[in-house]
């Protein structure tokens, strides 16, 4: 995701509805789009399935990254 310029914080903000299938991101409030590459939705379809093996909920609603903790307090601080 590092070629799409996603700040980190917009990463860690994403839900499985934000990117699953879709061709680009709507940053809400920012008033700008981010191409998903062919490249990075084969690789997000790969991750999202690992996901589910692993366990994890692929919900809609679901957080796209899951932390081992909280995410740090100067990432919170940031809209989403």
């Amino acid at each position: 995701m590092f070629v799409t310029g996603l700040r980190l914080h917009e990463a860690a903000n994403l839900n499985v509805r934000d990117i699953a299938g879709k061709a680009r991101l709507d940053i809400i409030g920012k008033q700008r789009e981010i191409p998903l590459f062919r490249a990075i939705r084969e690789e997000i379809e790969k991750f999202l399935v690992w996901k589910e093996v692993n366990g994890e909920t692929i919900a809609s609603d679901a957080s796209l990254f899951i932390f081992s903790r909280a995410p740090p307090s100067w990432m919170q601080s940031y809209p989403a």
